[in-house]
């Protein structure tokens, strides 16, 4: 009799970590994934911001030039493309290599970025814009891979509760 209690006992404390398990990798992913694309839309806005400021100020002096450089050398993931009103490249940073220096082929990304985040205008002097498209970092993007494993790690939880709860009835049978 002892052995079938410390039997179940144990198989439900299998059962409960495993439950703990599948849910804290689920919670933890969404929480990860939620946080890094918030971050990168901050990141995005601040150096939209000191883009802003480099177009306004006609002639800062070396610490806002030196800040101003920092805030746009500091983005070395997210890429970004800053095209003018005419779709006429100004800058662009972090593509793939497979897009080079194509122009053809940046303004295309371009589109595609302007799909997944809503470019953003700089007013120019003289009622000239610049577009800013961004997209998510590398890293972002492999994390879309997460699901996958999700995917596997609940399918696997829901195969063991399977043979979990087999095994109960079983005990639970051969002992009636």
């Amino acid at each position: 009799m002892r052995k079938s209690i410390f039997a179940r006992l144990n198989n439900w404390i299998i059962f409960t970590l495993m439950t703990i398990v599948v849910l804290t990798i689920v919670i933890a992913s969404t929480v990860i994934v939620s946080f890094l694309r918030k971050e990168e839309v901050k990141r995005v806005d601040i150096l939209v911001s000191a883009l802003k400021f480099q177009q306004e100020v006609a002639s800062p002096n070396l610490e806002v030039q030196a800040l101003l450089l920092q805030i746009y050398s500091s983005n070395t993931t997210i890429p970004l493309i800053i095209l003018d009103q005419d779709d006429q490249i100004i800058e662009h940073k972090n593509l793939p290599q497979d897009i080079g220096n194509d122009p053809i082929k940046i303004k295309a990304l371009a589109k595609k970025m302007a799909k997944s985040y809503t470019p953003i205008e700089i007013e120019i002097v003289k009622g000239n814009k610049q577009i800013v498209y961004y997209d998510n970092s590398p890293l972002l993007n492999n994390l879309q891979y997460s699901p996958y494993i999700l995917g596997f790690f609940i399918l696997s939880y829901f195969g063991f509760s399977f043979w979990f709860f087999r095994t109960i009835k079983k005990t639970d049978e051969g002992y009636l």
